[in-house]
């Protein structure tokens, strides 16, 4: 969980860095990066994510995403190998 706090914490500051040093809105994926996280650090990590300009985020599960988040972002799912869009109830 440190090296992934670590790790994330220099991409976000990258992210800031280029955003307002090159005037550039870079898009930041992100690969199953929740998980490992605990429930303070998963949401100053959403926080974070919720104010880039361009995010992709993979999961295996929404379980660890708050109704809010989820609210606001686009959502999409692979079934049988084709992308869907996934709408929550």
């Amino acid at each position: 969980g440190q090296q992934r706090t670590i790790t994330l914490s220099l991409k976000l500051a990258e992210v800031k860095w280029i955003t307002q040093e090159k005037n550039d809105k870079p898009v930041l994926l992100l690969d199953d990066v929740v998980s490992e996280l605990d429930a303070a650090h998963r949401g100053c990590l959403l926080d974070a994510i919720d104010r880039a300009q361009q995010v992709i985020v993979t999961t295996t599960g929404l379980m660890h995403y708050d109704k809010e988040f989820l609210a606001r972002a686009t959502l999409w799912q692979v079934c049988a190998g084709r992308i869907e869009n996934l709408t929550l109830p």
